[in-house]
C-alpha cells in the first residue's frame, strides 16, 4: 500500500497532498519511500476527520451518507460542496453560503480549522434550502421538474400544473425529495388533514359564498386571489384565520403551505370552483 501510493504520487508528479489526520502517522513512512526512489516528496497537509453525531468518524460504508443518497434525497452539487467546505473551514464575513464558482476562488486552506466537525443533516438542509431561495426562478423549476422525472413522481400530475405550482413551491423546501409530498393536494382527490375545518357551518357559507362570488372574479396574477376575497369577505361572517383557514385546507387540503394568492392563479379557477364543490358534496 504505501510503496504503491508513493509511485502512484511520484509518476502524477503531484505537488500537494491533503487528506485525513488518520494518516499522519503514515506521511514519515512515504516522506522516506520517496526520497529513496529519488523523488522530492510533495507537500503534505492533514484535515481533522469529519464525525456523525454519534461522535463516529464518517465512513463510506455508511449507506445514510452517501452520493447516491445524496442525490435521491434531492440536494444540489453546489449546496452539498458550500456543507462540506463548512466543515472545518469558513469563508469569514458571518456568512455560510457561497456558490461554487466563488467557493473555488476565495477557499483557503490557512482558514482550515484544527478542530473536528460534526455532520449535521438538518444544517445541511439549511444550506440547501438557502441555495433554491438564492436560485434563479427559471433554474429552480428546471432542476425540480428534472427530479421529479428522474424520481419517477410525475405520475397522475399535469405537467404544465406542476410547471406552474413550482415557483411557488421555491420558499417552501430544502431539498427536491419533499416535492413529493408538497405536491399531493394537485391531485383532485387528496384528504384533509383537518376535516373539520371544511365541515364546519361556518366552513360550509364561506365555500357557497364563494361558489358564488367565483364567476365574476377577474385579474392577473396575485392581484386574482385579492379581488376574490375583497368580493367574499362582505358576505361571510367569519374573519381573518376563521376564514383563511378553511379556504387554505379546501384548495390544498394542508393547514400550512405557500401563500394563497401565489397558489390561486396557478390552480386556475375551474380546479378553485371544483374543489369548493368537493366539500360541499
Amino acid at each position: 500500500f504505501h510503496l504503491a501510493v508513493c509511485v502512484d504520487d511520484a509518476l502524477m508528479k503531484v505537488t500537494h497532498v491533503v487528506r485525513g489526520e488518520d494518516h499522519l502517522s503514515n506521511t514519515p513512512k512515504h516522506i522516506l519511500l520517496l526520497k529513496a526512489m529519488g523523488y522530492t516528496p510533495p507537500q503534505y497537509g492533514h484535515l481533522s476527520l469529519v464525525h456523525g453525531k454519534g461522535g463516529e468518524p464518517l465512513s463510506k460504508r455508511l449507506d445514510s451518507i452517501s452520493i447516491h443518497m445524496f442525490r435521491r434525497r434531492g440536494y444540489m452539487p453546489e449546496a452539498l460542496a458550500n456543507y462540506i467546505a463548512l466543515l472545518g473551514w469558513s469563508p469569514g464575513e458571518n456568512r455560510e453560503i457561497v456558490g461554487w464558482d466563488e467557493l473555488q476562488k476565495i477557499f483557503d486552506i490557512s482558514r482550515v480549522s484544527k478542530s473536528s466537525s460534526n455532520y449535521d443533516d438538518q444544517k445541511l438542509d439549511w444550506v440547501n434550502g438557502q441555495h433554491f431561495r438564492h436560485m434563479p426562478t427559471e433554474e429552480f423549476v428546471k432542476r425540480a421538474f428534472a427530479y421529479l422525472k428522474e424520481q419517477k413522481m410525475m405520475e397522475g400530475l399535469d405537467e404544465k400544473l406542476v410547471l406552474a405550482i413550482l415557483p411557488v413551491l421555491q420558499d417552501n423546501i430544502e431539498r427536491f425529495e419533499q416535492l413529493g409530498d408538497r405536491l399531493t393536494f394537485l391531485k383532485d382527490d387528496f384528504g384533509y388533514e383537518n376535516e373539520g375545518l371544511v365541515k364546519s357551518a361556518e366552513a360550509r357559507e364561506i365555500f357557497e359564498q364563494a361558489l358564488q362570488v367565483l364567476p365574476g372574479v377577474t385579474g392577473a396574477a396575485e392581484t386574482l386571489y385579492d379581488n376574490f376575497l375583497n368580493a367574499l369577505k362582505p358576505r361571510v361572517k367569519a374573519k381573518g384565520k376563521n376564514l383563511f383557514m378553511p379556504l387554505r385546507v379546501a384548495l390544498t387540503g394542508r393547514e400550512h403551505g405557500p401563500e394563497l394568492k401565489r397558489l390561486f392563479p396557478a390552480l386556475g379557477m375551474d380546479r378553485i370552483k371544483r374543489r369548493f364543490q368537493r366539500t360541499l358534496g
